[in-house]
């Protein structure tokens, strides 16, 4: 789904909510009281532990890109092997990411981000928009509450039947 232009503020569908999995984990509370975590407390623990692999596994892929771009870049007929090995350990890297994608689960990527991505723009501003979509919403959602608080209060003044 391609962001649309215009001058309105978007609000971004309920798909393009991010998944932020908690890294807590809580004893169980009642029952014999022994304290264990619960199967649902260890699977988000482990879905964050790999999400957090894979953040550092692209971070690694991004940085062998880098050195690659580089040594090809500047290519003389010397630095062959060296190109050889970079993209052996390029394809380490891709397989290594590839050997995470079952430990994830059900994650998802909002198609807005991959957008974003894709028209070179920074992640972290679809967040930002996120956020700033939601707070306006919070306040015109406020403003309701507000306003129908005061008009309940002024039709059940004094005098008004019940």
């Amino acid at each position: 789904m391609a962001p649309t232009s215009g001058t309105a503020a978007q609000t971004p569908s309920a798909s393009a909510t991010p998944i932020a999995a908690s890294a807590s984990v809580a004893p169980a509370t009642g029952g014999a009281g022994t304290g264990a975590t619960s199967d649902v407390d260890i699977t988000t623990v482990q879905t964050e532990q790999a999400r957090q692999d894979l953040e550092l596994k692209l971070q690694e892929l991004i940085e062998c890109l880098l050195e690659l771009s580089i040594t090809v870049y500047d290519f003389q007929a010397e630095s062959s092997s060296l190109v050889h090995q970079k993209i052996q350990e390029l394809i380490a890297q891709l397989s290594d990411i590839d050997g995470l994608k079952d430990k994830l689960g059900n994650m998802v990527v909002p198609w807005e981000v991959l957008s974003f991505i894709e028209d070179g723009k920074n992640p972290d501003l679809f967040s930002k928009s996120f956020i700033e979509a939601v707070a306006g919403e919070n306040q015109f959602t406020n403003g309701k509450i507000t306003a129908m608080k005061a008009s309940q209060q002024k039709f059940s003044g004094p005098g008004t039947p019940q």
